[in-house]
């Protein structure tokens, strides 16, 4: 009997010394390990910042000292300068050179030297977030035009993350924070202890998301994919864009609205191998549902408030290339077919022109 004791608790002491060793292995690597969280964290790109939830860490790698890619402008404008801001999430974050480089290449091309474009682009960033942006970072920089190439995350944020129309993508795991949780029953004691293991926390990270975030109870508040949850979602991304356009008159500034595409919005008769598993036929009519919604209400909208407008939305619909590297983002050399229309449409409605 003494013997058996012995072996079972040298067996519990080797277990839970390899148990031990791995958890060490994991933490020494930890920034190497795709773990559930790492949607939501990502400080370099998404840093909490007041007003506007988060954007880049500002002088991390290319970042300028806002937090923004590339040069950020200066407080005392040249006085040639006609100073064009692009806001929008990662699709005007990303790229080397990101649309709005492009963008200002092809003014550079056509004669306007004086067109520089700043990228206000902010990984994960919604429609809310972009018209905070422009009141409280650049509106006292005197932009002569501000474009917002968005609308994406505006739809996606809501089916994938926090399912409440207009809320940040981060928001639900900013509301779900022990310190400011008054009923401690919602954050088991037990679940607390095992997050402590990132081992857990990447083998078991669904479990950790269901836990902390309810995200099931949250979608069955919100509607989620009911007509009324859909007429949300665009109710609130045209609002923003409104009340971006209202307040950029006061500041003298001009202003449009590209509506972009997403892969969702292809026929899927033109969506190559590579773009296959990013979207599926049983989802068609939904996102196609939303994206007429958008895109009739935006255009009314906009409109009826003399703001202008373009839908993007349909660019790649028939384009059978490989175009997406995910469900919203292009590959970099797609990225000038976006700002040559862009330029386009710039170029045609006068707004690049100090005459207008």
């Amino acid at each position: 009997m003494a013997t058996l004791i012995w072996y079972l608790l040298s067996g519990l002491v080797l277990v839970v010394t390899a148990l031990g060793c791995f958890e060490w292995y994991c933490r020494s690597r930890w920034r190497e390990m795709a773990i559930e969280e790492d949607i939501y964290s990502d400080f370099h790109w998404r840093r909490p910042y007041p007003y506007i939830m988060f954007k880049g860490y500002p002088g991390y790698q290319h970042l300028n000292e806002l937090g923004y890619p590339g040069p950020a402008p200066q407080k005392i404008k040249p006085r040639n300068e006609f100073r064009v801001i692009i806001c929008g999430g990662s699709t005007v974050f990303n790229g080397e050179p990101s649309i709005g480089g492009i963008l200002e290449q092809c003014c550079h091309q056509h004669g306007l030297k004086e067109v520089r474009v700043y990228n206000a682009g902010v990984v994960s960033s919604s429609s809310g977030m972009e018209l905070s942006r422009v009141l409280f970072e650049f509106a006292d920089l005197e932009p002569d035009l501000v474009i917002f190439y968005n609308g994406g995350n505006d739809l996606l944020g809501p089916h994938y993350n926090d399912p409440r129309p207009g809320y940040p993508p981060n928001f639900v795991v900013h509301e779900s924070n022990p310190i400011i949780e008054k009923d401690v029953r919602k954050y088991p004691l037990m679940g607390l202890i095992l997050y402590s293991s990132i081992v857990l926390r990447y083998l078991k990270g669904p479990y950790f998301k269901r836990k902390f975030i309810a995200l099931n109870r949250l979608r069955n508040e919100a509607g989620y994919r009911t007509g009324e949850w859909e007429d949300a979602i665009v109710r609130t991304y045209v609002e923003n864009v409104v009340k971006t356009g209202k307040l950029l008159k006061g500041f003298n500034a001009r202003f449009i609205v590209f509506f972009q595409p997403l892969l969702h919005f292809k026929a899927f008769n033109c969506v190559s191998a590579e773009e296959k598993k990013f979207t599926s036929p049983a989802d068609i009519s939904y996102w196609q549902r939303i994206r007429g919604k958008t895109v009739e209400t935006l255009m009314l909208s906009c409109k009826n408030s003399n703001i202008k407008s373009v839908d993007l939305s349909e660019v790649f619909s028939n384009n059978p290339a490989w175009i997406y590297t995910d469900e919203i983002h292009i590959r970099q050399e797609m990225q000038p077919v976006v700002a040559n229309r862009i330029f386009e449409e710039l170029k045609n409605a006068n707004l690049l022109s100090n005459s207008f």
